[in-house]
């Protein structure tokens, strides 16, 4: 069924067959976000992971950051650096650290 909610056009999938040609028949057409022309400018022309459309560029490029940008090592890399600002986080904070939960702090920003 298509609903158009506002300017959004939208498909509801209202039984199970339904949901399983547009979950997996179809994926690959509702698999990319819609173009905008923000996203043109913000985004080098749809050329990051979050806006590109999905594809062999889509797929190579989520490769390219789970194997070597989110892999253990490289996070792991890092730990010295994120130290480093929650301890310089803690400093701004502790003029009054009646109002700041230190490791509710740590928390957010680990």
């Amino acid at each position: 069924m298509y609903v158009r909610l506002g300017l959004v056009p939208t498909i509801i999938a209202s039984s199970a067959d339904a949901a399983e040609k547009v979950l997996k028949t179809y994926d690959h057409i509702f698999a990319s976000r819609p173009h905008h022309e923000a996203s043109q400018y913000l985004a080098y022309g749809q050329k990051n992971m979050a806006f590109a459309k999905y594809g062999v560029y889509w797929r190579n490029m989520r490769k390219l950051c789970t194997l070597h940008l989110l892999s253990n090592r490289k996070i792991n890399s890092f730990q010295s650096m994120r130290k480093q600002e929650v301890q310089s986080g803690e400093a701004e904070f502790q003029f009054d650290r009646s109002h700041v939960k230190a490791t509710l702090f740590v928390c957010l920003l680990v």
